[in-house]
């Protein structure tokens, strides 16, 4: 099964789940655990994903044997020495992965049909055990990648000053505005579901901000339309944001000038199936 029987643990109001306890696989654990997960999340992204189009075939996914082999890798992750991740690119590589695997388990887990907002809290709820601590989307987005930014339009941060899964997170100096174009939240307004090698990882987040946002972006005169994106996450792309789209988008594709204006297309958060 893809939800064990114990995936709910109960802390005050909150349900929390965790998708990936029950025993893991027979046998000794990978010595690339973070590498095995790349291959396996890449093993069903062949499978589930039109490589036209983007959309997920998430009503195949329940019986896939791919998914099953990675959710069985996923069930080591509790016993994982995060210390093995010992370079940035590493660290980003792994996170990035996990996030967009985890996003992928959870919509089948809680049978999502047609946007995840049906399962509520879908952000908060869908966690892996890693290392022994529970890590959700959220905190891997917010508290790990975003180094402990603020959620947005609320003043709370994923993670407090004496979280034991602090010590985790990416310093303020370490943040890459990047992962924005990386994380897939299974919505058809979201980034492309992608997986990422750490000893490519630069070059494959350039890759992803650029095909993204050059999809995402039209100009018109002096008026520039992009992804609500970068409204949610105005702050992570610096006091200039015509200048960062500048920089990720083709050559000469922007107006110059003082008096450009930048408006954000609405979300769609139907599910990308």
């Amino acid at each position: 099964m893809l939800r064990s029987a114990a995936w709910s643990r109960r802390y005050g109001n909150q349900v929390q789940e965790v998708l990936n306890e029950g025993p893991g696989p027979p046998g000794a654990a990978p010595p690339d655990l973070g590498g095995e997960l790349r291959r396996r999340s890449l093993a069903v992204k062949a499978r589930l994903v039109d490589p036209e189009t983007g959309r997920v075939n998430y009503a195949a996914a329940a019986d896939l044997p791919e998914l099953h082999e990675l959710v069985q890798l996923a069930r080591l992750l509790p016993a994982y020495p995060l210390s093995e991740l010992r370079s940035r690119s590493e660290r980003l590589a792994f996170w990035i992965n996990l996030y967009n695997a985890l996003t992928l388990h959870a919509v089948v887990a809680f049978r999502v049909r047609w946007t995840v907002w049906e399962a509520p809290g879908f952000f908060d709820r869908a966690a892996y055990r890693v290392a022994g601590r529970r890590f959700s989307l959220q905190t891997i987005e917010h508290g790990v990648l975003r180094a402990n930014g603020p959620v947005p339009y609320t003043a709370r941060r994923a993670l407090a000053a004496h979280d034991p899964r602090a010590p985790f997170a990416f310093g303020p100096g370490e943040f890459d505005a990047r992962i924005h174009f990386a994380l897939n939240c299974a919505s058809r307004s979201c980034p492309p579901i992608g997986f990422y090698e750490a000893a490519a990882v630069e070059e494959q987040l350039a890759l992803a901000a650029r095909a993204f946002l050059t999809a995402e972006t039209e100009v018109v005169g002096r008026r520039i339309t992009t992804s609500s994106i970068l409204r949610w996450y105005r702050a992570d792309f610096g006091p200039d944001l015509v200048r960062f789209l500048a920089l990720h988008l083709p050559p000469n594709t922007l107006p110059h000038g003082q008096d450009v204006q930048v408006r954000f297309r609405p979300y769609d958060w139907r599910l990308n199936a």
